[in-house]
């Protein structure tokens, strides 16, 4: 089965459609559980809670995310010597690093 759902990733089949009916969705997928993910978009259902705060989420590494703001931990470092700059989410560090001072002329 691993190897099937696979083997979609290089075929771009995706047998598994939307079918929301409140909108009209169709969005397809590779794999049953993509689905199920994009089904809690539709639904609102956010089964992640913060344990901290109100606030809930969809997927759990965006609680996990959500938590580092809570206790500060900011585990991604801006790759550019002499920086130093952490951040709690990666993708705010790349944006980070694009524009650093510290950043090597290319």
């Amino acid at each position: 089965m691993l190897l099937k759902q696979h083997a979609r990733t290089h075929s771009g089949e995706k047998p598994y459609q939307c079918k929301q009916i409140s909108t009209v969705c169709g969005k397809t997928f590779a794999d049953r559980s993509n689905m199920t993910l994009h089904h809690r978009l539709h639904s609102g259902v956010k089964p992640f809670a913060c344990p901290i705060c109100p606030k809930a989420f969809t997927k759990k590494h965006h609680l996990k995310t959500h938590i580092n703001y809570h206790t500060g931990y900011k585990p991604y470092k801006c790759p550019h010597e002499n920086c130093g700059q952490t951040f709690t989410q990666s993708s705010n560090m790349r944006t980070h690093a694009k524009k650093c001072q510290f950043k090597k002329p290319d």
